[in-house]
């Protein structure tokens, strides 16, 4: 076999082409791999900003963790609630300012009593009630939006805006202990109907679960009713007050009988 004169040489530029050709791999894995370090270290630095310049409420379930969607939540909860109340608000003082409050007068002692049921002709209620008792707050709820549907309504200065059919008063039991005794009343609420030409047309006791039966529509059938009617109305209960005292003291000595005989 003939060698060529310029083997080594020959043997040098083929070692040394062999050399370069299995360096480019090498040299194209390094820049690949620098190049996808690189991309991800700028993802990581847009999510970073994204996250701090996004407000919290624009926060969804796309994120993370479940802790920023509880937070996102209570955000847009707390904004709602925020918003509800400061409506709420806004729409009572424009109730108020536009049809103004109930008038319901306070009494003390029994001469403001008297110059309440002279002041005009209308028919009067009035509310007995206690500051300690739970079923008198209620009551007066009632008894309140029934003033603002039949009774004077006034605004902040105390002026009367609104005329109604008949007037509302209320007593406070504690502040008033010896009227109340006069009048006897042994149980709250307590409700008195008026008229000054009529004078006491009914009294009873009426829970607030028994409002709209036994009070709205007592008015608004009293409201209906002519002088006549009312008198009419009045001696009615005057007799049947009068037949439950019998019926009452007839069962008492019936009683003490039935006790006498078994002694």
């Amino acid at each position: 076999m003939h060698l060529p004169e310029n083997i080594n040489e020959k043997v040098k530029k083929d070692t040394s082409r062999h050399h370069a050709f299995s360096m480019v791999p090498q040299v194209t894995h390094k820049s690949r791999l620098t190049k996808f370090r690189t991309m991800q270290a700028l993802h990581i630095a847009i999510l970073v900003f994204s996250l701090v310049t996004t407000p919290v409420t624009a926060f969804s379930v796309t994120r993370f963790d479940t802790l920023t969607v509880r937070t996102s939540v209570a955000a847009r909860s707390r904004d709602a609630l925020l918003i509800n109340t400061k409506q709420s608000t806004q729409l009572g003082a424009f109730l108020r300012k536009e049809n103004g409050i109930p008038k319901v007068v306070s009494i003390k002692g029994r001469e403001e009593l008297n110059d309440f049921l002279k002041d005009d002709e209308r028919l009067c209620i009035i509310k007995f009630y206690a500051s300690w008792c739970k079923s008198c707050s209620k009551f007066g709820l009632k008894f309140n939006q029934l003033a603002r549907n039949h009774g004077d309504v006034i605004d902040k200065k105390g002026h009367v805006v609104k005329e109604g059919e008949m007037r509302f008063a209320e007593i406070e039991y504690g502040q008033n202990i010896e009227l109340c005794k006069a009048i006897g009343i042994k149980k709250l609420p307590f409700v008195q109907l008026y008229k000054t030409s009529t004078g006491k047309i009914d009294e009873f006791v009426c829970g607030p679960s028994d409002f709209k039966k036994k009070v709205t529509r007592k008015v608004e059938l009293m409201l209906a009713m002519s002088d006549e009617e009312l008198a009419f109305e009045k001696i009615m209960k005057e007799g049947q007050s009068l037949t439950d005292g019998i019926i009452a003291s007839s069962s008492d000595e019936v009683t003490k009988r039935r006790s006498q005989k078994s002694i």
